[in-house]
């Protein structure tokens, strides 16, 4: 066994090699097994039909291998908390057995005698996951010799249901099942299986991956199956460039090489791509409209919100929205209705914020509207009265003869002197600047007078 210390950059120190006389590694895991804080190596050792651990002194060194029988050829380990105790488990394959074994641990790096199960035969891989999400592990198995996947639910406190069998055997003497990964694959949060088969001597075609999407209560369906390249004998799931999808990468054997096969995506098309509301008065409630929000890729969407946001967000209120918190399948469709309230006069601008896992998230529909300026309503008709209002006289008019007219009839020492002729002015340029001053007042007045009676028409009206 070799240990390559890291270096912190993706580069690695040269490998120092661990004697394991014997033993004949196969699997290995890595976890915490005696909560100490040190790394520990568990691994599956076919030479010895059991399964080792090392206990890390944490400085990259290991305590000397302790084992714990298994069944007879040991290939594959996993690890997990099966049984609530808060102590590491281990999970084997025992490939000529036809069984798995486990060990449940004692959380100081020891374990208990091995419990068998048997599965498919020439067990050669295993996963641990949820598979009908009800927060126990469960276990699936590939197994070569057999041409099956064995599914593995968890009854009650480190036990499992006896084992179900799924075909993953292309044809019938197809490659066979070497590796097995779990992850959901279609973005619906069901957990899926990825198997890869590898070359045998008797198979028709080189081999590939075999993808069972899962249905959530642990059972699946037949496989969909992908080529990959010669003998693929190791599989992991992963998102790799990402975008909300998995990818599957498998270790060709005899290729000697590395296939990589991008899930699918959803994608989002909206319709119509912006929204233009007609205008109305500020603080008035206008017309509602709606927008579709399509699934037009091949994966599962999934909408995590739609808000309106932007400058003017409070403006444009949802209606109606079966979007949000959605999971929309592939050609399926959504929507968003939405309102024109303009808390305001004048143009207002927002988009529909929508966010998901297609990409482009979060995408932006442009909204739009103009708020107008609020006409005063009209008054009710009252009594008759009020009807009957007539539009008062027309103002007087306000000239030199007018005034000459009223000074006339006055006792005032203004008029005796005014109707004698007599004036404070000295001369004629004194009269003519008076008449002028009559005139502008004149004026004003009338400005005033057309004023009033343009309120009063509208207060009649």
């Amino acid at each position: 066994m070799s240990v390559l210390l890291g270096n912190g950059d993706g580069t690695f120190q040269t490998a120092k090699k661990i004697a394991t006389p014997n033993l004949a590694p196969f699997g290995i895991v890595l976890a915490d097994f005696n909560h100490d804080g040190h790394v520990d190596i568990a691994f599956a050792t076919a030479g010895s039909n059991s399964v080792a651990i090392m206990l890390g002194n944490g400085d990259g060194t290991f305590q000397a291998p302790v084992t714990y029988q298994s069944g007879p050829f040991t290939t594959a380990v996993a690890v997990a908390e099966f049984d609530g105790d808060a102590a590491l488990d281990l999970a084997v394959t025992n490939s000529s057995g036809g069984t798995i074994s486990i060990l449940k641990g004692n959380g100081d790096g020891t374990f208990q005698t091995a419990a068998v199960y048997p599965v498919g035969s020439g067990s050669s891989s295993i996963a641990v996951g949820d598979l009908n999400r009800d927060n126990a592990a469960d276990l699936v198995v590939a197994n070569s010799s057999s041409g099956t996947v064995s599914v593995l639910l968890a009854k009650g406190p480190g036990t499992f249901l006896p084992a179900v069998n799924y075909s993953v055997l292309p044809t019938a003497f197809g490659p066979e099942p070497y590796s097995v990964a779990i992850q959901d694959m279609n973005g619906d949060g069901q957990p899926d299986l990825i198997v890869a088969r590898i070359l045998t001597s008797q198979a028709t075609d080189p081999g590939g991956i075999s993808v069972l999407l899962g249905n959530g209560d642990g059972t699946f369906p037949s496989p969909v199956n992908y080529l990959a390249n010669d003998s693929p004998d190791a599989v992991v799931a992963a998102d790799l460039v990402g975008s909300h999808r998995q990818a599957v990468v498998a270790a060709n054997r005899r290729s000697n090489d590395v296939s990589v096969l991008l899930g699918i995506a959803p994608g989002m098309t909206p319709s119509p791509s912006a929204l233009s509301f007609p205008s109305v008065p500020a603080k008035t409630i206008g017309a509602v409209q709606s927008i579709q929000v399509t699934n037009s890729g091949l994966g599962v969407l999934h909408i995590a919100i739609a808000q309106a946001a932007g400058p003017n967000a409070r403006d444009f209120e949802k209606v109606s929205d079966n979007c949000s918190g959605a999971t929309v399948a592939a050609g399926a469709s959504c929507a968003v209705s939405l309102r024109f309230f303009p808390k305001s006069v004048g143009s207002k601008t927002a988009a529909l914020q929508i966010t998901d896992d297609a990409a482009g998230s979060p995408q932006m529909i442009s909204l739009d509207g103009t708020g107008l300026l609020r006409v005063p309503p009209t008054l009710p008709v009252g009594p008759s009265r009020n009807r009957d209002l007539s539009a008062p006289p027309p103002p007087p008019h306000l000239g030199p003869a007018s005034v000459s007219s009223r000074l006339a009839g006055s006792s005032s020492p203004l008029a005796a002197e005014h109707r004698d002729g007599a004036s404070s002015s000295p001369s004629g340029v004194a009269a003519e600047g008076q008449d002028a001053a009559y005139a502008v007042l004149d004026d004003a007045i009338r400005l005033i007078w057309s004023e009033l009676l343009s309120g009063l028409d509208i207060l009649i009206r």
